[in-house]
This record gives structure tokens, sequence and C-alpha cells, in this order.
């Protein structure tokens, strides 16, 4: 026989049902026809019976499969209706209604995914069978096995043999001394016993039961699976049915060989007869012109030879004569010539006299200005720096005048709150778990100590900040920094779920008085606001004092507190506002200048991703440029890995992909361009209605710049040509880019682009708009540029790549060796540390007392002072509820 199970089982049933031609099985959890299958045997001996499984895709192959048997999708358990069922993506045979197994599942790594499902009795499965008998019952449903048992009336219901699965899914025996760790079956054995069954066997996976009245065949079971069975495995059998196809294929084509083989040699032999005669007279003929041609030149150079020495000699006999006189007139030159020379000699040793005594004096002077140049080059560099130094204090004053003047009004309306006053009270006793709790990373990690402010970042909505912060902290930990990730209390499952206990969290409380009114305002609206930075206990004034941070990270434009003391580096990520008002409204704007403003004065680096964004601080809000450093972002490592576990098939298969398709990812706020890339992609069809390309679009439809997006789709016909996939899982990403013709990025602002990077890095072609950063990334030939504002440009370019694949490939290729190098996290935390050498060196200029702290003057109220000592609240814009 074939044994297609997982552990033997279909052998034991085998040998229990010996010599039976046909019979009827019940398969609980059969999941496949065929790999690890109990029944397939049983199947093809003209067996049948009824396969049930929960998940639709395995399902499917048993209808396709097993014609002869009954397949139900549904699930089975204790009562009728619907349940909860996770679905093990990755490795569905681990599947299961057992929610604590499908937590165990996503805590080893596995995706699982969770829906409703139809559930039935084994009751009911059983009913439908009329009187026939079930020879054996199979249940095997990880960990669901006690309900699934509990639905049957076992007094009328008598399988002969059942098949459970009894030992905890998928853990394995590590120590055989304790082999009773993985033993699953005690909720549900004495049920089976106390039903008129008893235990035959325990294979270690599963128990074999047999019902009292067939305890004759018991005996059947004494031994394991072994020679006296006669099985073979059915990936061996598979194997040798290989390779005998592959025999038979190596003597056809020996049999094809030897045969043109001797062809071959009959042709060669007369082959080789021709070219020898045809070598030969080639020979005679090639010998015959040699000859004839070498004598025609001796003669020709014989006669040459003969007139030149004819010539020579009757110009020798002239010349002879003519140099006689010019000799005689020489001798008389070279007499008057060696007088002249020692009178020069004479005169140059008196020169050389008085150079030497000027050089002297010469390197004298040049000594004494090298050392004045010195000098001055050293004063000069001491000025400049002072003078930037000068500014950036001055501007970072002015800023904190401004966080004392707004404090100022916000601390005395703080009064009025319920309960307000107490809050600030108790916060100005500075106990460390007043503000917050602290959760140190495991292990002791080395270097610099960076605090990373989160608190602004909203999991799922904020897009680009919230992939620069898993990507700033990821390259942190890989360059050895000790990090601590400041947030709020609705934040840290999903920070957790990033980076486990890797890194330190400094979570922030909630403000009682603030809390209580938040509560009171949800119950009126009936609808829910979480907690921000504003309304939580949130400052940094005792960061280092309390936990030790050297440096404080913003990545999200703006800090969320001011009140810092320690060396700071703020991520500005781009003036949009300023290039594009017509995206922003008024107030917005107004908020933007006055925040990024402050933030930036009060920073003491900033970083950027691209030259462009550098430029635009410099110029457009008068940054000094010492403080703003170009560190171009890395790829997250996360995309490319997702390669690993979700295969292009997988994206194809889920999303259900089109063959041919531009993507491209990217949230729908209005400067992302969705419109003009819709309607070029209108323009190519209409030019050619040959290429069936799409688009595909991923990101939240939730943003401001969807409706105009939908409202161009359904203007233009293309519901069916542009894709919308919303919010895809990062682990994804790579599949959809390998299964693009190319990515296009159609943005009319950016200061970098992922989708760019990420598609260059997996060598996927891409092109781009011309404007603002993005022609950065394509320098040196690494992809194509199109004017995002001409649809006809846009379109023209996308054809362009559809028409001429190659070209696109050559662009790839040279972008991925440009992006590998300019974009690798080695040089991403390289630049980091220069920007955190120089923040650390400028957090140190001013009085010993901090040039960081903010303090009240003399003059100010006393409520005032009291307020400032810890609370330093955040002047953010209010977030739109």
């Amino acid at each position: 026989m074939i044994s297609y199970s997982q552990n033997f089982e279909d052998v034991l049933l085998a040998r229990l049902f010996q010599g039976q031609s046909n019979g009827f099985y019940i398969d609980v959890g059969a999941w496949d026809p065929t790999l690890h299958s109990v029944t397939r045997h049983f199947y093809d001996l003209g067996w049948s019976g009824v396969n049930i499984e929960p998940v639709l895709r395995q399902h499917q192959l048993f209808v396709e499969e097993r014609p002869r048997d009954r397949n139900l999708n549904v699930a089975v358990g204790d009562t009728t209706g619907r349940l909860r069922f996770f679905e093990c993506k990755d490795l569905t045979s681990l599947s299961t209604a057992n929610e604590a197994q499908a937590e165990a599942l996503r805590a080893a790594g596995h995706e699982v995914v969770n829906y409703e499902v139809p559930v039935i009795t084994l009751d009911d499965v059983l009913a439908t069978c009329g009187d026939r008998v079930v020879d054996f019952l199979k249940v095997d449903v990880e960990g669901f096995e006690a309900a699934v048992l509990r639905g049957v009336d076992w007094q009328r219901r008598r399988p002969r043999a059942l098949v459970v699965e009894a030992t905890l899914p998928s853990v394995k025996i590590e120590d055989w001394d304790r082999v009773d760790d993985i033993r699953n079956w005690d909720s549900w054995e004495p049920l089976l016993l106390a039903s008129g069954y008893q235990l035959a066997w325990y294979d270690g996976l599963s128990r074999f039961y047999l019902r009292n009245e067939d305890e004759g065949l018991r005996r059947r079971l004494s031994l394991p699976p072994c020679v006296h069975d006669g099985f073979e495995l059915a990936e061996v059998h598979e194997l040798k049915r290989k390779q005998q196809m592959l025999m038979k294929e190596r003597e056809d084509v020996l049999s094809a060989n030897q045969r043109l083989e001797t062809a071959l040699n009959a042709i060669e032999s007369d082959r080789d007869e021709k070219s020898h005669v045809v070598e030969r007279l080639v020979g005679e003929v090639a010998e015959l012109k040699s000859n004839r041609q070498a004598l025609m030149n001796e003669c020709g150079i014989i006669l040459q030879a003969n007139q030149r020495l004819e010539t020579e000699l009757r110009s020798v006999e002239a010349d002879r004569t003519e140099k006689s006189q010019v000799v005689e007139r020489l001798v008389r030159e070279l007499t008057e010539l060696k007088i002249a020379r020692q009178a020069l000699m004479d005169d140059r040793e008196n020169v050389l006299k008085g150079a030497l005594r000027l050089e002297s004096e010469f390197r004298a002077v040049e000594s004494d200005r090298a050392e004045m140049s010195r000098i001055v080059e050293r004063l000069t560099a001491d000025l400049e720096h002072s003078a930037v130094t000068s500014a950036i204090q001055r501007r970072k004053l002015a800023a904190k005048d401004q966080v004392i003047e707004s404090i100022a009004s916000r601390g005395l309306k703080s009064k009025a709150l319920l309960g307000g006053f107490p809050d600030i009270l108790v916060r100005r006793q500075h106990v460390t778990p007043v503000y917050g709790d602290y959760f140190p990373p495991e292990g002791v990690a080395q270097g610099v100590h960076v605090a990373i402010d989160t608190l602004e970042i909203v999991f799922g909505v904020s897009g680009g900040v919230e992939t620069y912060m898993k990507m700033l902290t990821g390259a942190l930990l890989q360059g050895g920094r000790r990090i601590t990730l400041i947030c709020l209390p609705d934040q840290v499952a999903s920070l957790r779920r990033l980076f486990d206990t890797r890194v330190g969290y400094f979570v922030m409380r909630e403000s009682r008085a603030v809390g209580l009114s938040i509560e009171v305002s949800n119950r009126l609206r009936g609808r829910s606001s979480r907690l921000t930075a504003a309304s939580s206990l949130a400052t940094f004034a005792h960061l280092r004092e309390d936990i030790g941070v050297d440096i404080l990270h913003s990545p999200v434009q703006i800090f969320s507190t001011l009140d810092f003391r320690v060396p700071s580096v703020l991520n500005l990520h781009d003036l949009q506002h300023l290039h594009f008002p017509e995206n922003f409204t008024p107030s917005d704007i107004d908020a933007r200048n006055r925040l990024y403003g402050l933030s930036a004065s009060l920073a003491d680096a900033i970083v950027v991703s691209s030259d462009f964004v550098r430029n635009d601080l410099i110029n457009q809000m008068q940054v000094p440029a010492a403080k703003v450093f170009t560190v171009p972002v890395t790829w997250d490592p996360m995309v490319i890995a997702g390669l690993d576990t979700f295969s292009l098939q997988d994206a194809t298969a889920h999303y259900k992909l089109p063959s041919t398709y531009a993507i491209y990812p990217a949230q729908f706020w209005p400067h992302k361009n969705h419109v003009r890339l819709v309607r070029a992609l209108r323009i190519l069809r209409n030019k050619r209605p040959d290429i069936d390309l799409k688009l595909v679009f991923t990101g939240y439809r939730g943003h401001s710049g969807w409706p105009a997006v939908k409202a161009t789709i359904e203007e233009l016909g293309l519901e069916g040509d542009v894709i919308c996939l919303d919010h895809v899982p990062v682990g994804h990403l790579a599949a959809l880019y390998k299964g693009a013709v190319y990515c296009i990025v159609s943005s009319i602002f950016e200061a970098s682009s992922y989708p760019v990077i990420e598609a260059q890095v997996l060598g996927v072609p891409a092109m781009c708009s011309n404007i603002t950063s993005l022609p950065e990334l394509m320098r040196d030939g690494a992809g194509l540029l199109f004017d995002p504002f001409d649809v006809e440009d846009i379109a023209a370019k996308m054809l362009l790549w559809l028409d001429n694949p190659e070209d696109g490939r050559a662009h790839a290729d040279r972008a991925r060796s440009k992006a590998r190098q300019e974009h690798s996290l080695e040089n991403y935390v390289a630049g980091l540390a220069r920007v955190y050498d120089y923040a650390a060196a400028a957090g140190k200029i001013g009085p010993e007392s901090g040039a960081h702290n903010i303090c009240p003057s003399p003059g100010a109220p006393e409520e005032l002072k009291r307020f400032l000592d810890v609370e330093i609240s955040s002047i953010y814009r209010e977030r739109t509820e």
C-alpha cells in the first residue's frame, strides 16, 4: 500500500480493516485530499465518506479531487450556528477555532486572519449518514477536539474506530523524560471511555479508540507500523514514478543521439576529404601569386635605388665645395665666441651671488607671511563660528519667549479646569511615576541614549512620518544605540508589535482633569476622542534626570512639547504649505509657520532627506545652514523581507492582480496628483487600445484627495482599469512591486520618496515627477522623469517603457546599484551619528544651568512661576476630531 498520512495512521487503519474492499469514513479537519491525508488510501480502494474543511481554498481541493465523497465547507463544534474561525494564512494546516491556539500562532510569527464560518455538530453529520456504518472517524482540529466530540450522542452514533489528534498543536517533544508535557486529551478522553470506547493505540500524535463491540479487533493494533505492513511512503512512490519516466526519456535520447552520430560521422568523413583537396589547391595558387609579386617588387626596388644613387652623387659633389668655405668661416667665429664666453662666465658668477642673497631674504619674508595667514584664517573661522552660534542661540531664545508667552496664557486658563490645579501641584513634586511610566529595554544597550518623540503619530493614518519613525528606530537599533520611545498609552501595543523589548518605552499618563473633560465631552457628543500630547501629563523637562536621555529626536516635523533641556534633533520633512497653500486652510498655514519656526529654532540640529528640502529651509525659513543636515533615507528592510513569506504568486491570488499593471503606492492627498495620472491612463488607452495597462493604487481612501480621484475614474469610465487596494501590509509591498511593469510616482511635492527607493532596491523600473526632490533620486540614468502637470507627457513616458521594456530594465539595473549604495543602512546610520555629534556639541553651549532651560523672568506672576516649574506644555495645533 501507499501511505499518505503524517504519522502512518492510514497504515494502522488498513491493518484494522484488512480485506475490506469498501467502507465509509468521516474526516473532521481533512485539510488536503492527498498531502498528510488519512483517507486517501481508502478512497483509492473504493471507499467513500464525508470530508469537513472550513478553509475555503482547501475545501475546493476536495471538490476537485474527491467527486465520490461528500465535502462540507463548515466547522464542527458542540452547537450549531456560526463561530469565529482563525485561518493561518502561511500554514493553513494549523488553522483552528481555538482562540488561544490562534494567539499562540500569532506570537510565533504566523499571519492569522479571523472570520465567521457556519458551524454544525458531529451529530448532525452522522444523522445525514442514515443507517450506514461509519468504519472510522478522524478528528484533527488543532486544539478544538473537545468541542467537536461533545457534539455527538455516542449511545446512538457508534463509529467503529476513532482517530483523534491528542497532543498540543505544533508542540514538539524536546525532553523525552517529559513526554506528558504535550498531552492534550484529558478534557475529552473520559467522555469516550464512558461512552463504550476503549483506547487501542497511541502513536505519539493521535489516539486510536475501538468501540466495545469491536474489542476483538484490538489485537490488530498491538504493534506499531512495521515492515510486515508492506507499505510505501507516498513521497517515495512519487519519486520512483518520476525516475521511471526519466529513465525512459534517457533511453529515447540515447537512441536518437546514436542515429545522429552515425549520420554525422559520414558527413564529417566526406567533408574532410574535400577539405584536403581544396586546401592543397588554395596553397598552390597563393604560392604562385606570392612569387610573382616578389619578383615584381624586387625589380622596382633596384630601379629606384639606381636613380637615387645617381642624384645623391651629383648633390654630394656640389655640397662638398660649399662646405669647405663654411668650415673656414666657422673656425673664425668660434675663436671670437670663446673670448665672449669667458666674459659672460665672469658676469654670471657675480649674478649668482646676488641671487643667493635675495633668495635667503625672500624665504624669511614668506615664512612670516604664512604665519600671519594662519592666524588670520583661524580668527576668521572663530568669528564665523561665533556668529552662527550666536544666531542659533538668538533664534532659540526668541522661540522660547513665544513658548513662555503661550504657556502663561494656557496656565491661567488651566486653573479653570475641573481639578486642573491639583494636577499641576502633583506634577510640581517631580516624581517620575506621576507624569509617566518607564519600561526599560531588555539587556544593556551601548552608545548614545536617544529618546524618540512618537506622541503625534496616529498609526495607520500618519503615513510617511509613521514609516520614517519605524525606519529611524530600526536603523538606530542596528547601529547599537539605546532607544526609548516616548508614547501615549494607546500607542504602546502598536509599538511593541514592531520593536518588542528591544527598545524602552516612556508612557505619558493622562491628566485627571483633562481626562474627565474628555470623558464628559465624549458622552455629550456620542463619539470617542483619543488621548493626545496636550491632554496627557506630557513633559520633556526631566528626561535626562529621570531616564538618562542624551539626545531627543522628533521625526514628525515638530516637538510634542517644548520644555526639553537635552540636545535635540528635529526631522523637518518639507514646507509644502508654502509651495501649495491651496491644499491647506489659512489657520493650518499659520499654525505650521508658527510651530515649524519654533521647533526649528529650538532644535540643535535638523535632519532632512534631500538637498531640495535643505535649501528650502535655509531660504524660506532662514534656518542657519550649519545646523541643517541632508541624510538620505534608507529603505524599510521589512518591505524587502516580505518576499520570503509573500510571493508574487501569493499577491496575484490574494489581490486578484491583472497581468499588466503600474503601481503607485501613496495616500490620497491632493498633492499626490492621482487625478492627472488617471487622465494620463485614459490618454494611453485611447492611443493604444491594444495595451491593457491597469493602475494599482494603495492608500487610505478617507483622505481629502480621494473624492476627486473617484470622480475622475467614473468620469473617464475607468472603474475596471484602476484598482484601489486601500491599506496594504508592509510585508506585501515587495510582491506588488515585483509584479508591476514599473512604479510611477506622479506627486507634485516630495521631500523624498519611499516608493521610488523601494522599487529601485528591488530592481523594478521607476519613473517620477521632474520637480522638488525627486530628480535627485533619478540621477545618473536611474529612471525616467516627466512633467507632473502635463498629462500628455505622463502618458508618453508610460507608453515608452511598455513599447521598450529593455530600456526600463537598463534603468532599473543602474538604479539598483545606485540606491543600494546611497540609501544603505550603513550610510543612514553614519549620517545620523554626525548629526547627533553636532547636536550634542551645540546643546552644551550656554550657561551651566542649561542652554535649553526655560525660566520665567523675576517679575513674572507667582502662579506662572509655579506653573512653569514643570509644565511647559505643547502649543501644537488642535487635531480635527
